[in-house]
């Protein structure tokens, strides 16, 4: 499948990946945790913490970090309250400063 088009306009798959690629450019992988189905995949990048959430069993609830910043996919913020967000079957990016 191509990331583009036949109007050689971008597939939103373009666009994800995109996103993903400039969040993701330089960092380091930090590690990973699984549990219960909820994939988190952390890098570190400029004083920053980067984690990469889904979920494999339905929608869970993960807890975020203060000041933490979630962005879809395609880059676009989610607001979220109390200081928990669901997680489903298409990714998230958390972000934290760390220091």
């Amino acid at each position: 499948m191509s990331l583009l088009e036949f109007d050689n306009a971008l597939r939103p798959k373009a666009v994800a990946w995109a996103i993903a690629g400039w969040l993701l450019r330089d960092s380091e992988p930090e590690g990973f945790e699984h549990r219960n189905g909820l994939w988190l995949l952390h890098f570190t990048k400029d004083k920053q913490r980067i984690t990469v959430a889904w979920s494999e069993e339905g929608t869970q609830t993960l807890t975020l970090p203060k000041g933490a910043e979630v962005l879809t996919m395609m880059g676009n913020p989610i607001k979220f309250t109390g200081g928990k967000i669901a997680v489903g079957s298409e990714p998230i990016f958390v972000r934290q400063r760390r220091w």
